[in-house]
C-alpha cells in the first residue's frame, strides 16, 4: 500500500513525469523505478536471504527464495490518467508460488492469496464466477506491445474468441485481469507473450480462487508466451478456440 501511495503521487503530477520507452508501444517511467526500488529495499530489509526477479531490476540474490515483481502492471493506463494499473507482487520458494498480491491503488482494491488457504478482495473471499456457458461469458484479453514483430499475435485469434462469448474486455495490465478472473468479474483471460512478473501472483489468485491455469493447448503455463486463466468451466471451450494457436501448432 506504500507503493501504492508512491504511485498516486507521480499520477498528480503526470505532465511532469519523466517517460521512457522500451519500444514505440511499451513505456517505463520514473515512477515504475521508483516503486520496484522501494519494493526491493523493503524486502531485502525483511528477507535479506532472499532473492528478487523485477521487471525493471532483473534477477539478483538466491532464485529458490524468490520476491517476482511488477512495480507497475498497465503503465500505459497510468501514464494516460486511467485508473486500470497495479503492483503486482509474488513470493516463489523452490518454483512453487506460495503468496500473490495485486493492489490497483486508484480503485483501492488489494486481491491476496496464500496456497492452499483461498484468495481474497480486500480481506473479503473470493470465487471464480458459476458460468459454464460461452454465450454468457466476459473474457478479458491484450495485445503484446511487440505485436508488430510476432507471427503469433491477438488480431488472428480475437476474430475466433469473439463470435462465442458475450463480448470482451481489454483493461490494460494482466495482473488486473487475473484478479478480475478470480473474482468474477471475467470469465476467463487470455493472452499471448507476458512475462512471469506479468501474472506471477494472479496465477495463484485464480487457482485459489476455484479457477483453472493453462497455456492454449491445456498444458501447464510454462513460460508465459500463451496464457489462459479462466473459471474452470469454461476451460475446455476456450482451449478448443486456442490450441490452434499454440507453440504446438506453429
Amino acid at each position: 500500500m506504500e507503493a501504492g501511495k508512491i504511485m498516486l503521487a507521480h499520477r498528480e503530477r503526470l505532465g511532469e513525469l519523466e517517460v521512457g520507452k522500451k519500444n514505440p508501444r511499451d513505456l517505463v517511467t520514473e515512477a515504475d523505478r521508483e516503486v520496484e526500488a522501494f519494493l526491493v529495499e523493503r524486502i531485502k530489509d525483511k528477507h535479506p536471504s532472499h532473492g528478487v526477479f523485477g521487471e525493471e531490476g532483473g534477477t539478483s540474490g538466491d532464485q529458490r527464495k524468490r520476491w517476482i515483481i511488477d512495480p507497475i502492471d498497465g503503465t500505459a493506463s497510468f501514464v494516460h490518467g486511467q485508473p486500470n494499473f497495479s503492483v503486482s507482487l509474488a513470493y516463489e520458494e523452490e518454483g512453487v508460488i506460495r503468496y500473490g498480491l495485486v493492489f490497483a491503488p486508484a480503485m483501492n482494491e488489494i486481491y491476496t492469496a496464500e496456497r492452499g488457504k483461498g484468495a481474497k478482495l480486500n480481506g473479503e473471499p473470493i470465487r471464480v464466477r458459476e458460468n459454464s456457458e460461452m454465450i454468457e461469458a466476459i473474457v478479458g484479453t491484450g495485445f503484446a506491445c511487440h505485436r508488430d514483430q510476432s507471427e503469433r499475435n491477438n488480431l488472428q485469434i480475437l476474430p475466433k474468441v469473439l463470435p462465442e462469448i458475450r463480448d470482451i474486455r481489454r483493461y490494460g495490465s494482466a495482473a488486473l485481469d487475473c484478479a478480475y478472473v478470480a473474482s468474477g468479474r471475467l470469465d476467463a483471460f487470455y493472452e499471448l507473450n507476458l512475462n512471469l512478473y506479468d501474472v506471477a501472483a494472479g496465477i495463484l489468485l485464480v487457482e485459489e480462487a476455484g479457477g483453472e491455469v493453462s497455456d492454449f493447448s491445456g498444458a501447464s503455463l510454462g513460460d508465459c508466451s500463451e496464457c489462459l486463466f479462466s473459471n474452470g468451466s469454461l476451460h475446455q471451450n476456450l482451449v478448443e478456440i486456442l490450441r490452434p494457436f499454440s507453440v504446438e501448432h506453429s
